[in-house]
C-alpha cells in the first residue's frame, strides 16, 4: 500500500480540488494586501493633509509650493454657517479629517457624506460615531452619478477628494445637478497650468500612483464653467490649489442672463504666487 504524502493531496482529493483551494488561498492574500495598501494609503492621505510630519513639509514646500491644505480648508470651512440647518451633501467626503469638528457644531443641519472610497469612508464613519454626530450619514458610491434627486440639497461641500475622481466635469455637473437654486457650492482641488513643478509631480508620480485621476480643471475651465451656473462670491488661487464658494442661480432666459451676469462682476478673485 503506497503511503500519503503529508504535503500532498489528501485521500480521495481531486487535482482540481487542490487547485481550487491554492486560488482561493492566494486571493485572501492578494485581499489582505490590498486592505493593508489602501489602509497605507489612508494615513499617507491624513498626513499630507495635516503637514506635522517633517517629511510632509518638505512634501508641501518642494511640490505645492508651500501650500497648507489645513489653511485652505479651515478658510472654505468658514461659508458655511454654524447655524446651518439644511441639507448638506459633502462629496466625495474622504476620511472626514476636517470636517467632523465642523460637523460637530452642526446638529440641525442634515449631512450625507459621499465617497467611492470604502476605506476612507469607514474611518469617516468611525469619526463620527465617536463623537455621536446622529445627523452625518455615510454612503459610498460613484462620485460621477450620484443617487439624489434634482434640487435636493442646500450645499454641496467638495473638499481635495474630488482630484481622485477620473470623471471630474461629470462630478461637477452631478453637483450642480442635486444642488438647490441659491445653494452653494464650496469645492477645492488641484488646477493645472500653474506650475510646471506641481503639474510634473501630479503627472509622473500622483497619477502613476493612481492617487490622482485626470483630465484636470485649468483656472479658465473652472472659472468658465461655474460662470455658467453660478455668481461667484469667493474664487481664491493658492500655488496648483483653489478654493471657492459659489451661489447657484436661478435660471434666466438669454439676454437676461448675460446682462445679470454682467452686472454681478465684482473683485472676487484673488491669487497668493
Amino acid at each position: 500500500m503506497r503511503e500519503s504524502d503529508p504535503a500532498g493531496k489528501a485521500e480521495g482529493e481531486s487535482e482540481s480540488e487542490g487547485r481550487i483551494y491554492t486560488e482561493t488561498d492566494q486571493g485572501r492574500i492578494k485581499m489582505k494586501e490590498q486592505h493593508s495598501e489602501s489602509e497605507n494609503r489612508t494615513e499617507l492621505y491624513e498626513d499630507v493633509l495635516l503637514g506635522k510630519k517633517l517629511w510632509t513639509r518638505l512634501y508641501r514646500k518642494l511640490f505645492w509650493n508651500g501650500v497648507s491644505k489645513k489653511q485652505i480648508v479651515k478658510a472654505m470651512l468658514k461659508y458655511i454657517p454654524e447655524d446651518f440647518k439644511g441639507r448638506l451633501l459633502d462629496v466625495p467626503a474622504g476620511t472626514g479629517l476636517f470636517t467632523y469638528r465642523k460637523y460637530s457644531w452642526m446638529r440641525d443641519a442634515r449631512i450625507i457624506c459621499y465617497d467611492e472610497d470604502e476605506e476612507m469612508l469607514d474611518l469617516a464613519k468611525k469619526r463620527f460615531a465617536r463623537d455621536g454626530l446622529d445627523h452625518v450619514t455615510v454612503k459610498k458610491g460613484n462620485c460621477a452619478k450620484l443617487p439624489f434627486r434634482n434640487e435636493s440639497f442646500d450645499a454641496v461641500l467638495s473638499i481635495d477628494r474630488l482630484n481622485a475622481v477620473e470623471d471630474k466635469r461629470e462630478a461637477l455637473s452631478e453637483m450642480t445637478r442635486v444642488l438647490k437654486k441659491n445653494g452653494r457650492l464650496i469645492g477645492c482641488f488641484y488646477i493645472e497650468g500653474r506650475s510646471g513643478k506641481t503639474d510634473r509631480f501630479v503627472k509622473w508620480f500622483l497619477m502613476k500612483k493612481g492617487w490622482f485621476k485626470g483630465p484636470f480643471e485649468t483656472q479658465t475651465s473652472l472659472q468658465l464653467r461655474l460662470s455658467q451656473d453660478y455668481q461667484v462670491t469667493h474664487f481664491h488661487l493658492r500655488g496648483s490649489v483653489v478654493y471657492f464658494c459659489a451661489v447657484k442661480r436661478e435660471k434666466l432666459l438669454g439676454g437676461e442672463q448675460n446682462k445679470k451676469s454682467r452686472g454681478e462682476k465684482q473683485n472676487v478673485y484673488s491669487s497668493n504666487l
